[in-house]
């Protein structure tokens, strides 16, 4: 997932004037007392600052990019989940790591559309499959653990039966009363 290349400045062009200032406190190197500052304001705002943090994401400036993430698992709202999903396809490991917390902090409303998001994954990606695992295994009850332990196993096994991966999350689907088609 390289489609983050904009320019910071080319970006904030387009915030409030109060965002952008927090954006740029954000980004401070010689105040650290700045720019905690501006995290924490950033995520008192909630809901109403995803939409500029989602723009964040596709600067070409990866430190940003990790600390907007960071926000939004702060947030933990639920129309963070396709955000997520996506994130977890990223190239920066940080930011992988994040979006597969954010699906936990978010909670058990992720579960479904992270096992939609397995099952379109017509490359079969490592990424996606490997933050899957993390996040289920905080998600899932203990009963759901032995129940779909075959779709964590095939998650963790990339090489050997991580080949029955879609057929797994299909079951898990159905598992948790949805069908493909978005029934449920």
């Amino acid at each position: 997932m390289k489609e983050h290349h904009r320019d910071v400045e080319e970006i904030l062009k387009e915030f409030p004037e109060n965002i952008a200032k927090l954006v740029n406190d954000l980004q401070q190197e010689k105040s650290t007392v700045l720019r905690i500052e501006a995290k924490n304001k950033l995520e008192k705002m909630g809901r109403r600052i995803l939409p500029y943090l989602n723009r964040l994401l596709l600067t070409n400036n990866d430190a940003l990019r990790r600390e907007s993430a960071r926000i939004m698992e702060f947030i933990a709202d639920r129309t963070s989940i396709p955000v997520f999903l996506r994130l977890l396809e990223d190239s920066d490991h940080g930011i992988r790591w994040t979006a597969a917390e954010g699906l936990v902090r978010i909670g058990r409303d992720s579960i479904v559309p992270l096992l939609r998001a397995i099952l379109d994954d017509k490359n079969g990606s490592y990424f996606l499959r490997l933050g899957a695992h993390h996040a289920f295994e905080r998600l899932f009850t203990d009963k759901e653990k032995v129940t779909l332990r075959a779709l964590l196993l095939s998650l963790k096994n990339y090489l050997g039966i991580g080949e029955t991966v879609s057929l797994e999350a299909l079951n898990a689907l159905k598992a948790f009363g949805h069908n493909i088609h978005g029934g449920g």
